[in-house]
């Protein structure tokens, strides 16, 4: 378990000179990456870097931490809504791993998100696929005819101007231990959570409200003018993998299963799991993006028969990655979920509201955020 190690090595809950040196190397290298990190905003926030407006709206869904922070079904949940709305949407995805031939477009790159994503939107819901969001951006409103434009994992992608900025807030882990990476899991420095114009707190069913309202306070001092929307992970169905079954998520109650992930916050779905009154054997924990190897599935279904699991269950965004036998010995079923929220809905409207339509696009110099 690589990420539970990790977590309580820079956590400080694992103890000892071994751990203490290692934070202390990994704090080390915190330092030119922050440095990296301040230096691109300062150029940004000064006009050194243009930001390139496209002249349609855009929404940008991110966060400030490494792991799940459920900005990817956030941005989902915006693209249903925008769409039912009788909005032609586009989701602007970065796109990691291995090129993929896309019918008519050449070459481009796809991962387990956007998969996901393509797979649960309705086909009116166009995705570009692009290391380079401006590019995608373009494509979207030449090929697409977008008019509105969903940026997904886009704080930190400031070459792209946006209109709103959607900040994803994980309950569980809020502030990635108030340290830069490596020692900690801040993408940048929390002060940056000034630039962002909506925060949404996620997985707030997972948490005390004690410590909902903890982080609610320190949002508020970070940024008094960004409203607060509370959401969660909420399962809506289980659904047979190499099958055509599907069950209501209760199912799970009392039932033995087999948990596999290879998802930015396990611990997340391990606690979704609890919620649902299932009984974990075991949790196999890949890394994020992972792609499944056929002896790996052979593994875990091999281990769910000898203890007499009911099923294997695993995410939805796992599903989309793995190649499964023609009878594995276990029934393999993914949890699906949507975000679901459950507080403060109306500010999330006004703001969606108040987007203006097409203008012109150009590359603007300098473009301040306050």
């Amino acid at each position: 378990m690589m990420r539970e190690s990790h977590l309580a090595l820079i956590s400080g809950e694992a103890r000892g000179l071994g751990p203490a040196m290692s934070r202390f190397l990994l704090g080390c290298l915190s330092i030119p990456y922050g440095l990296a990190v301040r230096l691109r905003n300062f150029c940004f926030e000064t006009g050194i870097r243009g930001t390139f407006e496209m002249g349609v709206p855009v929404i940008s869904v991110g966060n400030i931490t490494v792991g799940g922070t459920g900005k990817t079904p956030l941005a989902e949940y915006l693209a249903r809504r925008l769409s039912g709305e009788g909005h032609q949407v586009a989701i602007l995805s970065r796109g990691y791993g291995e090129p993929v031939l896309e019918e008519g477009d050449g070459s481009r790159y796809q991962n387990d998100e956007a998969k996901l994503l393509a797979h649960n939107l309705p086909a009116s819901v166009k995705h570009a696929v692009d290391p380079d969001r401006v590019t995608a951006a373009q494509r979207a409103v030449a090929e697409f005819h977008a008019h509105r434009l969903i940026m997904d994992d886009g704080f930190q992608h400031r070459q792209l101007g946006r209109d709103i900025d959607i900040v994803a807030i994980d309950a569980l882990c809020p502030f990635g231990f108030e340290r830069l990476l490596p020692r900690g899991l801040l993408r940048e420095p929390v002060g940056e959570l000034a630039r962002a114009d909506i925060f949404v707190v996620t997985h707030a069913d997972l948490v005390p409200k004690e410590e909902i309202s903890r982080i609610i306070r320190i949002l508020a001092e970070l940024n008094a003018k960004a409203p607060v929307v509370q959401a969660v992970h909420n399962p809506t169905k289980l659904v047979s993998i190499g099958g055509d079954g599907e069950f209501d998520p209760d199912w799970l109650s009392g039932r033995k299963i087999v948990a596999v992930s290879s998802i930015g916050n396990p611990s997340a779905f391990e606690k979704t799991l609890d919620k649902l009154h299932a009984d974990v054997l075991k949790h196999y924990v890949f890394p994020d993006h992972h792609v499944f190897r056929p002896s790996e599935v052979v593994s875990v279904a091999g281990f769910a028969a000898e203890r007499g699991a009911d099923a294997v269950v695993c995410t939805q965004k796992d599903e989309v990655k793995l190649s499964m036998p023609e009878r594995p010995p276990v029934p393999w079923l993914s949890l699906r979920i949507e975000i679901k929220v459950i507080d403060g809905e109306f500010r999330l409207d006004a703001a969606l509201a108040a987007l203006k339509g097409a203008r012109r696009s150009s590359l603007i110099r300098p473009r301040r955020r306050t």
